[in-house]
């Protein structure tokens, strides 16, 4: 079992393109903690971890790569008890 709360990293693809950028990959970042009664409060619980996450990946780069935040997408999943975050990134490769 994952101790929650908990980050899980998932690649979701990539394109290659003919100009700059020579690719671009995308990528989520899933954020998932108890459900403690109330979505909202769940929300509250992993709101630091969510901010730590964008702060650190949001407009960084690393080796010509630059990741900028796409998007968030909340999941309720209370028939596990749990509740996560969808954070959506893309890598942008100079």
């Amino acid at each position: 079992m994952l101790p929650l709360p908990a980050v899980v990293v998932s690649y979701r693809g990539s394109n290659a393109n003919i100009n700059y950028p020579r690719k671009t990959f995308n990528f989520s970042v899933l954020v998932v903690t108890e459900d403690v009664g109330s979505f909202e409060a769940a929300a509250e619980k992993s709101a630091l971890l969510i901010d730590k996450v964008t702060e650190l990946l949001d407009y960084e780069e690393c080796n010509g790569v630059l990741f900028q935040f796409q998007n968030d997408v909340p999941i309720e999943m209370n028939e596990y008890s749990i509740a996560a975050y969808n954070l959506s990134f893309q890598g942008l490769d100079y």
